[in-house]
């Protein structure tokens, strides 16, 4: 079963001590070192969800999350992903590798960039919905994959299995596993 959480970064106070003492020691140091004041939200929103996630799965809270050759982070009893766009962080927890991406979708995004990244064939009457719909199942499956989004780039879109893509609240959400699972949508939405 995949399992979407969502939250909100848009009211998350970075210097809530007591959200801070929520996250990892590594976590609050990459916030402090962050500049800009959305990402110091994002990286705290990750945290956040990520603890969540942890004890929903009936792991502590303080788990090691390790990182793969490829940087994918990973926990062991866990299999997770983690994306963020603007205001938003996403988590999506599964049964089996996962990969997960959320998009604002931008009306002003330039499509020229989709030659770059998508087979001739998935070309075919792109649109700005289509881009962002595209984007993040290929992003969700070169996070599923560890590969990463560049590697990943060309992929036929008919060749990508196992994906969920969705649209919510002027964003695009996609999530790839390895086997097929059922998915509890829409998702999940945490107020910290």
């Amino acid at each position: 079963m995949i399992t979407l959480y969502l939250t909100d970064i848009s009211y998350i106070d970075t210097d809530d001590k007591k959200l801070l003492n929520m996250i990892s020691a590594d976590r609050r140091e990459r916030i402090k070192k962050a500049v800009l004041p959305l990402k110091k939200k994002q990286l705290l929103g990750a945290g956040l969800l990520l603890r969540h996630a942890l004890i929903s799965s009936g792991l502590a809270p303080d788990t090691e999350i390790k990182r793969g050759n490829n940087g994918k982070p990973y926990a062991d009893g866990i299999n997770f992903s983690l994306s963020h766009s603007d205001k938003y962080v996403l988590i999506a927890v599964a049964g089996n590798e996962v990969g997960a991406d959320i998009e604002k979708i931008d009306e002003n995004q330039n499509l020229s960039v989709s030659e770059r990244l998508f087979d001739d064939r998935d070309l075919k009457d792109i649109d700005i919905h289509k881009f962002f719909s595209m984007f993040t199942r290929l992003e969700s499956y070169g996070k599923m994959t560890g590969m990463g989004l560049f590697p990943a780039a060309k992929t036929p879109m008919n060749k990508i299995k196992n994906v969920y893509t969705y649209e919510f609240s002027g964003y695009s959400i996609s999530v790839c596993t390895e086997k097929k699972e059922d998915i509890i949508y829409p998702p999940i939405l945490l107020k910290f």
